[in-house]
């Protein structure tokens, strides 16, 4: 993972919050070093990430640069460790792999994230310049290694801190303590959010249809959930329900968390959270949606499938569309995206959980007319479960691709081992961008 993860940087350089890239640097110059310091303790403090060295920016691209033999080669294990040892209180452990381009060899640092106190910068650079004494720096939007600039900046510095903190105490203890822990299951609010929300969902259907066998849900339904980690505090439901309309996207016409001003169809506060439940007045399976969404950083969304509206259907329960869970997934990641994006929380890891249930059965096939028709490809399982891990939400968007392709890999493999296309995925997506 993370030889593929090395030779992505160097082949499509982009700068974000958790890569930096940098020109050749000659480390034995004093200004030289300071400079890769505060990148160094910049990403350090940011959770952790990558520093690309040999790159320049020409015309909004990053191209690799060449370089002297005597510059490349003074970038080894001891030298870059010597220069955070130099800068850095507490000191930590910065790797350095060396990764091949066309135009030679390039430096990558991984600086590792975790840290239960803020890392300070113990030295100023030459004359004061890059670097400078008693100073703490962060990766800020640009993006760019500075100071914190406000006290939310500072608020996250010290948050990441105290969790770090927080794991490793549990670590500890959970060392110290190991035969009572191994017995008790551990927390996961991802699961619980899942749980609970699903325990509400039943009974909505069971108020509304008496039980799923009467309900538009009958012949199967999906539904995805994510959890932003850790989870958000001191969000309240009514500034959330201003940023509901800023937060569902207009990829299709029929959103996932969809806000609805009918009556009966418009959110509504509920046991902490805002939810919506169109299956009170639509009894179609693709438009009786239930969505909830905590302002602690968590969502769902139920669904039944197109493909089982008796209205425009002949035989509901029978196929499944190839190209519709494609459509949905993206809907689904870019929704998490704006959420985070609300809640200041891009840096957070984001927990995935998607779920197809009443496949069994269902032939694999193309309501569009678009892709191929695929013949003969039937469910071997009534139900799939999808779980996945962001770990970079900043660059969600321009990952849509792979990040479909991976959750989705297990839904058409129970299809006779059905393999999607990257080519199929990129059309429907550019279908989507282009309304």
């Amino acid at each position: 993972m993370l030889e593929r993860k090395l030779q992505g940087l160097i082949k499509y350089p982009m700068e974000s919050l958790e890569v930096e890239i940098k020109d050749w640097l000659d480390i034995k110059e004093s200004l030289h070093k300071a400079d890769l310091a505060k990148a160094i303790l910049a990403m350090g403090n940011h959770g952790g990430g990558y520093i690309v060295i040999g790159f320049v920016e020409v015309e909004g691209v990053y191209v690799a640069k060449s370089t002297t033999p005597e510059i490349s080669s003074l970038y080894n294990q001891d030298m870059i460790n010597g220069i955070v040892a130099r800068y850095a209180d507490p000191v930590f452990h910065v790797e350095l792999h060396l990764v091949t381009s066309e135009k030679g060899c390039h430096p990558v640092l991984v600086v590792p994230g975790g840290h239960r106190v803020p890392i300070r910068c113990v030295r100023s650079g030459p004359d004061g310049r890059h670097a400078k004494q008693n100073a703490y720096y962060i990766r800020r939007p640009g993006p760019a290694s500075e100071v914190p600039q406000s006290a939310n900046e500072w608020a996250n510095l010290i948050r990441k801190c105290v969790v770090a903190d927080k794991e490793h105490l549990l670590e500890t203890l959970k060392t110290a303590l190991e035969p009572r822990v191994a017995e008790v299951k551990e927390f996961n609010p991802h699961e619980v959010w899942i749980e609970q929300t699903t325990k509400r969902f039943t009974e909505l259907v069971n108020e509304k249809y008496g039980d799923f066998e009467q309900s538009p849900f009958r012949r199967g339904y999906w539904f995805g959930a994510y959890s932003l980690s850790p989870e958000v505090d001191g969000v309240s439901l009514s500034k959330l329900k201003k940023e509901l309309e800023s937060i569902v996207g207009h990829e299709t016409g029929w959103p996932i968390g969809i806000v609805m001003p009918n009556e009966g169809a418009e959110p509504y506060a509920y046991d902490g959270c805002i939810e919506t439940w169109l299956g009170n007045i639509f009894s179609q399976p693709d438009f009786a949606d239930f969505w909830r969404l905590s302002p602690s950083g968590h969502f769902i969304s139920f669904r039944g499938y197109q493909e089982d509206n008796e209205e425009i259907r002949q035989f509901p329960g029978t196929i499944f569309d190839v190209g519709i869970p494609i459509w949905r997934v993206v809907e689904f990641l870019l929704h998490g995206y704006r959420f985070a994006k609300i809640l200041d929380a891009c840096d957070f890891d984001m927990h995935l959980t998607l779920c197809w249930k009443g496949l069994q059965g269902r032939s694999l096939s193309s309501l569009s007319g678009r892709n191929p028709m695929v013949i003969n490809r039937k469910a071997s399982q009534d139900m799939v479960v999808s779980k996945f891990t962001i770990q970079d939400i900043q660059g969600l968007k321009i990952n849509l691709e792979n990040l479909v392709e991976q959750i989705t890999l297990p839904l058409y493999e129970v299809f006779d081992f059905y393999s999607i296309s990257k080519e199929m995925i990129t059309n429907e997506i550019t279908r989507m961008r282009n309304g």
